[in-house]
């Protein structure tokens, strides 16, 4: 780095690092949708308001979903589904009986 330059970002995060060297997940499979959201932050290095940028809302947003202290409304839902790489009515986490799903 040559002075005066901004600071590189790594290109992994310590986590990426520990799957890269173990060769597998070492977190357990997400089971709610507070948690899938955590795990897809954590799998690509992403700081919270990264992932809200993506998603295109606030990071407190974000933040509250992560924590399950609110639910994701259906406006934003289908943006969630899409960023996780899940369709509706999947069976997996998004599916309405594992995620807490505001009503309209």
């Amino acid at each position: 780095m040559e002075l005066g330059e901004p600071p590189q970002r790594p290109t992994r995060s310590p986590v990426q690092e520990v799957i890269a060297f173990v060769g597998y997940d070492p977190y357990p499979e997400p089971s709610s949708l507070a948690e899938e959201l955590v795990s897809f932050r954590r799998l690509r290095g992403l700081r919270v308001r990264d992932a809200a940028s993506l998603a295109d809302v606030d990071p407190a947003t974000w933040s509250s979903w992560e924590r399950n202290e609110h639910q994701i409304t259906p406006r934003y839902l289908d943006r969630i589904r899409t960023l996780l790489g899940d369709v509706p009515d999947s069976g997996g986490c998004l599916s309405p009986r594992r995620a807490r799903i505001a009503p309209p």
